[in-house]
């Protein structure tokens, strides 16, 4: 298991057990010919697979920080049009997943935004259009890239 990622993979772990644990209760509370459980049950089990694809890439990460943004890394980012920093998984595939009461915002290398700061060291900038097409005008975004770990 990759130390980098110890304490996340740790929450996934509990996360995974959780995610069993409701769609076995859900399943056993299955019963008549509409079932209000069954797409719980499917959630749970959609929402386990994706924890476990994480797990398994966070697993086999280099245990040394990058220097630059690559896949998998912590990516600490600081968006021009805002005050805050939001930090971001880049990885091969893109989803959302809460980690206990931990959002945890995953992003593609493939999407426009993984895109623009695949590479960037630190202190580095980044910018991306999103809206092309349709009667809508791109808008381009831009920002630093703080941290990666």
């Amino acid at each position: 298991m990759s130390e980098r990622f110890s304490r996340v993979i740790k929450l996934i772990n509990a996360d995974i057990a959780e995610c069993q644990q409701l769609a076995e209760r859900n399943w056993e509370n299955s019963s008549g010919i509409f079932d209000p459980f069954a797409n719980a049950c499917e959630v749970e089990n959609g929402r386990r697979t994706r924890l476990e694809d994480l797990r398994k890439k966070l697993s086999r990460a280099p245990e040394e920080t990058p220097e630059k943004v690559e896949i998998p890394s912590f990516v600490a980012v600081q968006f021009d049009d805002e005050e805050s920093q939001e930090v971001y998984l880049i990885t091969d595939s893109e989803t959302k997943v809460d980690v206990n009461g931990l959002r945890i915002e995953v992003i593609s290398n493939k999407s426009a935004f993984g895109k623009s700061i695949e590479g960037i060291e630190p202190g580095g900038e980044f910018s991306y259009e999103v809206g092309k097409g349709g009667a809508r005008s791109p808008l381009k975004v831009t920002g630093k890239i703080v941290h990666i770990k």
